[in-house]
């Protein structure tokens, strides 16, 4: 029984079709005539980027400004995803000894029976000694009888686990030292902070900082998002007020290149800041993205808004850039940690910003770890009478999770990609 895969087809929105629907939208709410709406783009878009170029933008035009731009990241947005989401349909193949062939979705392996839904007989189970090859689409989670000597550099170890796409009984992998086959899917990570520090004598001071983390990723995507926030106090007086925001988004081209938007957020009481937004588009490159140690870098161009109590809203081209790095130690008791982003303004100001977050988890019970944490924030043009460095030093608890879900899409533990 030889079942080929479908043919897939996968939709193809051209960017001239792109371009016209944002046309139509825009066309339509203003309800005027191609002239008018040229005319009237072309004006504001000039006033815009002069505006720009003397770092001052008025509310009316930065409100039209960051409609235009959601609108059109909206439209990308689903255009990228109409061009570069996988492909539906794609099947596993398992080929038997007798030189059938079965195509399906593996479900698992276990008791010596291999799971496969396919599309002709439904879910059926293959004995695991009639196979003779098998091909996954998604990853392949191993699991090995006690006593039995994992391959070196076959795979991605992930705990006692083997993450593989690929099996074959002329493999180095022996079909008889398998256990058991999962799908290693969706792979979700997660970190809740709650720290501080309260001293009295001298001075009475508190703070308490609140910080969260979350990843979500499969083999090309990739969700990041993080936040923070920051509370002081000495001797019944507020001393800080902070907090900032962050979301990225990376799409993996190949097995290290990514490409990547990213928005963060900051305010700062102390500092005057009511509000500052960066926008970032970058190239980035993973070292490596393992469960257990990642390192990854990136830069771009960005627009930088900010508004302060004491002066008017400015808006700015920038560079920025991002770097994030963990690694797994003492065998997997404990995480030392960095993430870091920083922008260069190319107009006004002239600033350079930095926000660095560095430290280690050492678990104590479970998913429950201690933190250790330095933070550091540094402005090069800080508001009159404010210092260019803010630093802190946390004690706290966290709780961590990581986990795949399955039937989603695959991570490695150890290799560069999922």
């Amino acid at each position: 029984m030889h079942h080929q895969l479908p043919n897939s087809v996968v939709p193809v929105a051209t960017h001239d079709g792109c371009v016209a629907l944002s046309y139509r939208c825009l066309s339509t709410t203003a309800e005027r005539t191609h002239d008018e709406v040229s005319c009237h783009t072309t004006t504001w878009f000039r006033q815009l980027c002069n505006q720009i170029a003397s770092g001052y933008v008025s509310y009316g035009l930065l409100a039209k400004a960051q409609t235009i731009s959601f609108v059109f990241g909206l439209i990308a947005s689903l255009t990228l995803m109409g061009f570069l989401s996988p492909v539906e349909g794609a099947e596993d193949l398992v080929f038997l000894k007798n030189g059938d062939r079965v195509s399906g979705h593996i479900h698992t392996m276990e008791d010596d029976q291999l799971e496969i839904a396919t599309s002709f007989a439904g879910t059926i189970k293959i004995g695991w000694k009639e196979i003779q090859r098998i091909l996954s689409v998604e990853s392949l989670s191993l699991t090995f009888h006690e006593g039995t000597q994992i391959p070196q550099g076959i795979g991605a170890r992930d705990g006692d686990r083997l993450i593989i796409h690929e099996l074959s009984v002329d493999g180095p992998i022996s079909f008889a030292d398998i256990k058991t086959i999962g799908i290693s899917n969706l792979y979700q990570r997660g970190n809740i902070a709650l720290g501080g520090n309260n001293a009295s004598g001298n001075s009475n001071t508190h703070a308490l900082n609140l910080s969260v983390g979350y990843t979500l990723r499969n083999e090309r995507h990739r969700l990041i998002t993080s936040g923070q926030f920051t509370r002081g106090e000495a001797n019944g007086q507020l001393s800080a007020e902070n907090g900032s925001g962050t979301a990225r988004y990376d799409y993996l081209l190949t097995r290290q290149v990514f490409l990547s938007g990213q928005q963060l957020w900051e305010a700062d009481r102390f500092q005057n800041l009511t509000t500052r937004s960066t926008t970032n588009i970058a190239v980035g490159y993973d070292f490596y993205d393992y469960l257990t140690r990642s390192l990854s870098i990136g830069a771009g161009p960005g627009l930088v808004y900010e508004k302060f109590t004491t002066d008017s809203a400015t808006l700015s081209p920038a560079i920025g850039w991002f770097a994030d790095w963990r690694q797994d130690v003492l065998d997997g008791r404990a995480t030392l940690f960095h993430n870091h982003h920083g922008a260069q303004d190319l107009i006004l100001r002239n600033s350079t910003r930095i926000e660095a977050r560095q430290g280690i988890r050492v678990k104590v019970y479970g998913a429950i770890s201690l933190n250790l944490e330095y933070d550091l924030r540094f402005n090069s043009t800080p508001t009159p009478g404010k210092h260019t460095v803010d630093s802190a030093l946390i004690f706290g608890v966290s709780y961590g999770f990581e986990r795949m879900s399955p039937r989603s899409i695959s991570v490695d533990r150890d290799s560069n990609r999922p």
